[in-house]
């Protein structure tokens, strides 16, 4: 959090938790307003770190999104009740062993399962559904003026009424990994889909039988 205040995101969260446990259990509210108190300086946020770079960040993200809550590793013994695994403190950066009875530990990781249909990854900016349109015209109306106005071989209007073309997973993979997935990395000559097969449904696609 480069342009954030951390200690007031520890009483944001603190503010906005605490209400919403009193929201879902009111019987407990003079207890959880009491978290006020003992814990004055809001709750812990893992937010200190700074990301260096963008594509530092991303990584990051990417990780995030991609990988479970706790990584197999770090488990180091299940004795049939209890789950005995490790991780890294955040607030002193050493290593702590935690033994939880087995619900008890899937407890915490189906906290990290977001609910179905949930959206992990939203577009903001230029890169969002709602201005995609706004966007396209001003990137074609500078193209436009910048060649003279001859860079587009229509009017604007009918530029604009374009609908943009659709990458086949070919195109996307040699645009953004600069790797052909077609290309053989033995001999390489460009491959083509034989036949599709499935243990529960069989041959799913056949060349000339499609």
């Amino acid at each position: 959090m480069a342009y954030l205040e951390y200690e007031y995101f520890r009483k944001v969260w603190q503010y906005k938790l605490i209400n919403y446990m009193i929201s879902k259990r009111p019987e407990k509210k003079q207890e959880y307003l009491k978290l006020f108190k003992t814990k004055s300086d809001g709750f812990y946020i893992n937010a200190k770190s700074r990301m260096k770079s963008a594509r530092g960040a991303a990584r990051y993200i990417g990780r995030y999104l991609a990988r479970p809550a706790i990584a197999e590793y770090r488990i180091i013994s299940y004795d049939g009740e209890k789950v005995t695994f490790w991780y890294k403190s955040h607030e002193t950066n050493e290593k702590v062993v935690e033994v939880l009875e087995a619900e008890r530990f899937i407890g915490k990781l189906l906290m990290h399962i977001p609910p179905k249909y949930f959206k992990m990854v939203r577009a903001y900016g230029i890169y969002a559904g709602s201005i995609r349109v706004k966007v396209k015209r001003c990137f074609g109306l500078l193209k436009y003026i910048k060649s003279g106005y001859k860079a587009i071989e229509c009017t604007l209007e009918e530029y604009w009424k374009k609908e943009p073309k659709k990458l086949t997973y070919r195109e996307l993979m040699i645009r953004n990994f600069s790797k052909d997935p077609f290309r053989c990395k033995k001999c390489g000559e460009i491959m083509e889909l034989w036949e599709i097969w499935q243990r529960k449904y069989g041959y799913i696609y056949e060349l000339g039988k499609c």
